[in-house]
């Protein structure tokens, strides 16, 4: 029984450190949230980063989804397609999603490289944006 009950002990840590973990990316998203200017836009915001990053001209399309509540948040997804990209490029806008001071998270990514040229890279992101509700 000593030993089943050492066991359990070390699963009950496990998962305070889990918890704790958890909480604490919470708090930083409540801070983060909190921070962002009034009226965010998602799509606007992606609209600057491309053009950041100097890829306007790769931009075929950049859709935003109908916003969804969760939980007391609203999730705005923005579906982007981009063409003959450059890996340097790419890295960079993705560096700006990362460091925005806006909330912002890459959801799904799928990379091509083109046919007629290996080095240009075929693009398409989810990208969500979160605000309070």
């Amino acid at each position: 029984k000593i030993e089943a009950k050492k066991e359990e002990k070390l699963k009950v840590e496990a998962l305070a450190v889990r918890f704790l973990s958890a909480k604490l990316r919470f708090s930083r998203l409540e801070t983060k949230l909190k921070s962002q200017e009034g009226g965010f836009s998602p799509l606007g915001v992606m609209e600057s980063m491309a053009a950041s990053a100097g890829l306007k001209e790769n931009v075929v399309s950049m859709t935003p989804q109908p916003p969804v509540e969760i939980e007391g948040y609203i999730e705005s997804l923005i579906a982007l397609k981009l063409e003959k990209v450059e890996l340097s490029k790419l890295v960079s806008f993705l560096k700006l999603i990362q460091n925005s001071k806006n909330y912002l998270r890459v959801k799904r990514v799928s990379i091509k490289p083109q046919y007629e040229n290996p080095e240009w890279l075929n693009v398409s992101l989810s990208i969500t944006g979160y605000s309070s509700a």
